[in-house]
């Protein structure tokens, strides 16, 4: 069986999504023969490449609001018909190449069946109104087009299908398989060093300026901010590391360095960083977004944009070795029991067969 993938964004771009991509699609390669077709949105890059038996095609785009977004050019969907493949999976509603990769397969391969992912769960949180505006607008048009001719949606969570079902998708297409992540084989214990780690994009949507803002007021406690993104971090508190993007091989070796874990996200489909950090045996302190009440309890959930209470949470938490020993190893338990990797992949496997 032949299997594409389609994305905008791939490796080396660091992302939720795109790791998720990859480690499905590795795991698929075992199998079938899988490809992965993304945009050229960085000129350095290979037009093609194999990784873990995966070919992977990029293809030339244009690259907009600050690369935050990019569209593809002509000749898109003369690649996915020269791939010809039995199986698509599309990705996430609002990006141009989930709506065009769909159009190709409905319009010149009717015989191959389509499955989208839907990563979100929200329409898009942006803070500038016009990209909040115009995303809306996509959720409305090609979002509603996708949910309807896609033969098969795979959500993450139950909140994920109830919001596509406002969308029009009708619930008989719609498969809910969580986010895993692999479990590491041993858990190596807190530091005790009251260490606090963030990583993730360095935009404001994940909510970098609530950590910062907190990192003035919590003198008594490290942060590490690891990421990519265009804020200036130029005059840091003295108690903040930034060290920049990290490989996701590395990011485990971060996680294990901290005592706890801060992901104040004003929205998240499934938040790879809090799963990875929960499979480590960390505590984390978030907000009440994706999956995040699921796996977190309920003393460890912070309101959206709310500095006081973060600050309040970690004047408790600061030298209380114990009770976040106790919660990371709760943690751990919530993502062997619900979200490991191997019972995503055999979901997946049921979805292809079924």
């Amino acid at each position: 069986m032949k299997i594409l993938h389609v994305t905008t964004h791939f490796n080396p771009f660091v992302g939720g999504l795109e790791n998720l991509v990859l480690q499905l699609a590795i795991q698929q390669a075992k199998e079938h023969e899988v490809s992965i077709l993304t945009l050229k949105y960085d000129q350095t890059l290979p037009n093609y490449e194999l990784i873990s038996g995966v070919k992977i095609f990029r293809v030339p785009c244009f690259v907009l609001l600050k690369n935050q977004y990019a569209w593809p050019k002509f000749g898109f969907s003369k690649e996915i018909q020269k791939i010809n493949p039995d199986v698509l999976f599309t990705h996430t509603r609002f990006f141009a190449t989930s709506f065009f990769a769909g159009r190709t397969i409905k319009n010149t391969l009717p015989k191959s069946l389509w499955i989208h992912t839907e990563h979100g769960m929200s329409h898009v949180p942006a803070q500038n109104i016009f990209i909040k505006f115009s995303a809306w607008c996509i959720d409305q048009t090609l979002g509603r087009w996708i949910f309807k001719k896609a033969q098969k949606i795979v959500v993450l969570s139950h909140e994920g299908k109830i919001f596509i079902e406002k969308l029009g998708a009708l619930p008989s297409k719609i498969v809910i398989i969580h986010n895993g992540v692999k479990l590491p084989k041993t858990i190596t214990p807190i530091p005790q060093k009251n260490k606090i780690l963030f990583f993730g994009r360095m935009i404001r949507e994940k909510g970098i300026l609530e950590v910062l803002e907190v990192a003035k007021k919590c003198g008594n406690w490290t942060f590490e901010l690891c990421g990519s993104g265009n804020l200036d971090f130029s005059q840091l508190p003295k108690n903040v590391i930034f060290s920049g993007e990290i490989s996701p091989d590395k990011i485990s070796e971060k996680i294990q360095k901290a005592d706890l874990i801060l992901l104040p996200s004003y929205a998240e489909g499934s938040c790879l960083a809090v799963l990875e950090s929960a499979a480590q045996g960390r505590a984390i302190l978030a907000t009440p977004v994706g999956q995040n009440k699921q796996i977190l309890s309920p003393d460890f959930i912070v309101p959206i944009k709310n500095t006081e209470k973060i600050i309040e949470k970690l004047c408790i938490l600061e030298n209380n070795w114990k009770t976040l020993e106790q919660e990371g190893q709760k943690n751990q338990k919530q993502i062997k029991k619900d979200f490991n990797f191997e019972s995503m992949i055999q979901a997946y496997k049921k979805t292809l067969s079924s």
